[in-house]
C-alpha cells in the first residue's frame, strides 16, 4: 500500500492504524513526484492519496499511475473523491 500525504500527522496516523496489519507493505511519500516514483518501482495494490498536494495542480487526475492489474478488474484505477 501507498499513501501518499504532505501532512505529517496524517502519515503518522496511517502508519498507527496500519501497525496492526503486519502482512500489509507500507510506503509513504509526502511528494506526487515521489509518490508516482514509488508507484512505478513497487506497483502497489492500493493507493491512498491526498488530492490537495503541494506539487500536483489542483484535481489533476494521476495519468497512467502505475498499479497492479488484475485479472477481472477495470483496467483504470477506481475513481476517488476527495474528504473536505
Amino acid at each position: 500500500m501507498l499513501y501518499v500525504d504532505d501532512m505529517v500527522e496524517n502519515l503518522r496516523l496511517v502508519e498507527q492504524i496500519l501497525s496492526h496489519r503486519p502482512s500489509v507493505t507500507k510506503l509513504a511519500a509526502m511528494l506526487g513526484g515521489v509518490a508516482l516514483d514509488l508507484a512505478a518501482q513497487h506497483r502497489p495494490d492500493v493507493i491512498l492519496l491526498d488530492l490537495n498536494l503541494p506539487d500536483m495542480p489542483p484535481g489533476r487526475r494521476w495519468p497512467g499511475a502505475p498499479c497492479r492489474r488484475r485479472p477481472g478488474r477495470p483496467s483504470e484505477p477506481e475513481p476517488v473523491s476527495p474528504a473536505q
